[in-house]
C-alpha cells in the first residue's frame, strides 16, 4: 500500500469520530427519518462476511449462493406488515422487553441472555475475517488490527448511541458501493467488451441456481430455501434486538415500514450483485481453485486492483465490518442495561462502561476461538446455536398473534423445539436450513397445546396483536413484487 492509502484510513476514522461526537448532540431527540434507517438495516444484514465471502460464495457455487438472501423480502414484509410496527406501538425499548410484558421477566431475561451468547459468536466472525484481511494488507499483527476496530467502534458508538451507528451505515454502505463498482470496472477491463464477458459467463454453469431434487441434505431446493429462509430471516428481524433497534427511533409507525421494505429491496440488489462479482471473478481467474474461499477476493485485490485505490477498498472492508460490529455492540449493551439489570439498579450502570466492557469480552472471546485452531470451536458452537433459532421465533410468533400461549407452555414448547431440532439431525443428516423450520413448527406446536394444558402459566394476552388487517401500501406492493421478481429472474437464468 502507499502513503495515499494511509491518508484515505485515517480520514476515514476521523469522519467515524465525528459522526459519533456530532451524533451525541442529538441524543435527546433520537428518531432518524426514513431512509438512513433503510440503508443501516441494509449495511448490517451484508457486513463484511457479505462483502467478502458474498464474492467468494458465488466464485466457487454460483448464483445458488443468491437463494440464501432470497426469503429476505417476504420475511421483510411479514415483520413489517405483521409484528415490528407493534413493538413500536407500545413503546418497548427492546425487542426482549415485549416478552417480559407478554409473559414474565424469567422469560425476558432467558431470551435476552440467548441473544446475547448467539452475538458474541457472530461479532467475533465478523470482526475476525475482515482483520485478517486488513491485518495482511496493511502489515500489522491481526490481534492489534481486532483491537483497533473494536476501539473505532466503541469510540463512535459510545459517543453518539444508535444514531450514530445508523449514520456511520450511510456512509459506510456508499463506500462499500463505490468499491463494487470499482470491482467491476476493472474486471471489465480485461475483456473487449461487456457482452464477451458475459457471454463467457452464460456459457459456464455459474448461472444455476435452484436444485430441484428432494433430499434433506440439499439447501438449495425451492421449498427449503423458502421455507427455511423464511424462518431464518424472521428470526432476525423481530426477535433479535441488532434489527429491532432501528425500529424503535423511526419518527412513525409508516416510517418502520417503509424503512424496512426499501431496506430489504437494497441488500438483495446489494448481494445479487456480489454473488454476480464472484462469478465474474471465476471467469477473469479462468476458474483457478484457492485453499479458502476468502482469498478468492484477497488474491483479487492484491494483484489486480490498482495500488491507488487500495485505500478505498481495505476502507470498504472496514466500513462493512463496522457497519455490523456497531449495531451489535450497541444492541448488546442496550439488552443489559434494559432486560438483564434490574430496573431499581439501572442508574448505577453507564451504558458506555458497558460496551467498554463488551469490546473486551469480545477480543478476548475472538483470541481464544481463533487462536490455536479454534474456528473448529467457532463453528460447532455456531451450529448448537442454530438449533435455537426457530424455536425462539416461535416463542415471539405465539406471544404476538395467540392469547392461549402462557409462559409455562411456550417454556416446554421451547425445549421441545430444540431437543427436535437435534435429534432430527443425528436421525438423518439434512441441510442446517432444515433445523430453524423443525425448531419452529415442532416449538409453535408444542408450546400452544402445553399451553392449553397447563393454563395457570404467566399469560398477560392484552400484549397480543389484535389490529385489523389493513391494506398494503405501495411500498410495500414493491417489496412483494420485487419477491416474485427475483425468482423470475433466477429461473430465466437456469434457463
Amino acid at each position: 500500500m502507499e502513503f495515499l492509502d494511509y491518508i484515505i484510513l485515517i480520514i476515514y476514522f476521523f469522519i467515524l469520530i465525528t459522526i459519533g461526537i456530532k451524533a451525541n448532540k442529538k441524543i435527546d431527540d433520537p428518531k432518524v427519518s426514513m431512509l438512513p434507517i433503510a440503508l443501516s438495516i441494509a449495511a448490517t444484514t451484508i457486513s463484511a462476511n457479505g462483502f467478502i465471502g458474498g464474492a467468494a460464495w458465488g466464485y466457487y457455487d454460483g448464483m445458488s449462493a443468491f437463494l440464501l438472501q432470497i426469503s429476505i423480502p417476504i420475511s421483510l414484509f411479514i415483520a413489517g406488515y405483521f409484528f415490528l410496527p407493534y413493538y413500536y406501538k407500545i413503546k418497548v425499548k427492546t425487542c426482549y422487553e415485549y416478552i417480559g410484558l407478554r409473559f414474565n421477566r424469567n422469560l425476558r431475561v432467558f431470551s435476552a441472555l440467548l441473544y446475547i451468547m448467539m452475538s458474541f459468536i457472530q461479532v467475533g466472525a465478523m470482526i475476525y475475517i475482515p482483520s485478517k484481511i486488513c491485518s495482511y494488507f496493511l502489515e500489522i499483527d491481526l490481534n492489534i488490527m481486532i483491537a483497533i476496530v473494536l476501539l473505532v467502534v466503541i469510540v463512535y458508538t459510545s459517543l453518539g448511541g444508535i444514531n450514530a451507528v445508523i449514520l456511520t451505515d450511510v456512509m459506510q454502505i456508499i463506500i462499500v458501493w463505490g468499491s463494487i463498482l470499482l470491482f467491476l470496472y476493472v474486471i471489465s477491463d480485461k475483456y473487449e467488451s461487456i457482452y464477451m464477458l458475459f457471454s463467457m459467463i452464460s456459457e459456464s454453469s455459474k448461472l444455476s441456481s435452484f436444485d430441484y431434487s428432494f433430499g434433506f441434505d440439499n439447501g438449495y431446493s425451492p421449498i427449503i430455501t423458502l421455507l427455511g429462509g423464511i424462518v431464518l430471516w424472521l428470526q432476525y428481524y423481530i426477535s433479535d434486538q441488532t434489527i429491532a433497534q432501528r425500529i424503535f427511533v423511526a419518527k412513525n409507525e409508516k416510517d418502520v415500514i417503509r424503512s424496512l421494505a426499501v431496506g430489504g429491496i437494497v441488500m438483495n440488489v446489494m448481494y445479487f450483485i456480489l454473488v454476480s462479482l464472484g462469478i465474474m471473478l471465476f471467469i477473469y481467474f479462468e476458474g483457478a481453485e484457492f485453499d479458502d474461499y476468502n482469498n478468492v477476493m484477497l488474491h483479487f485485490i492484491d494483484n489486480d486492483v490498482p495500488s491507488i485505490a487500495k485505500g478505498l477498498i481495505i476502507a470498504a472492508i472496514f466500513s462493512a465490518a463496522m457497519s455490523s460490529v456497531d449495531s451489535i455492540i450497541n444492541a448488546i449493551s442496550t439488552v443489559i442495561k434494559n432486560d438483564i439489570i434490574p430496573k431499581h439498579s439501572q442508574r448505577k450502570y453507564n451504558i458506555n462502561y458497558i460496551m467498554i466492557l463488551l469490546a473486551s469480552m469480545i477480543y478476548i472471546s475472538i483470541l481464544s476461538l481463533y487462536g490455536n485452531d479454534g474456528s473448529s470451536i467457532l463453528e460447532v458452537v455456531a451450529g448448537y446455536f442454530s438449533l435455537v433459532n426457530g424455536s425462539l421465533l416461535a416463542v415471539f410468533i405465539l406471544g404476538l398473534t395467540t392469547k392461549t400461549a402462557n409462559s409455562i407452555g411456550i417454556s416446554i414448547g421451547f425445549v421441545i423445539g430444540v431437543i427436535f431440532s437435534a435429534v432430527s439431525n443425528f436421525i438423518f443428516i439434512h441441510h442446517w436450513l432444515w433445523f430453524g423450520l423443525f425448531g419452529f413448527v415442532s416449538c409453535a406446536i408444542s408450546g400452544y397445546l402445553f399451553s392449553l394444558l397447563f393454563r395457570y402459566g404467566s399469560n398477560f394476552c392484552n400484549y397480543t396483536i389484535n389490529d385489523d388487517l389493513r391494506k398494503l401500501n405501495r411500498i410495500e406492493v414493491i417489496l412483494l413484487v420485487f419477491f416474485i421478481f427475483q425468482y423470475i429472474v433466477l429461473f430465466l437464468l437456469n434457463g
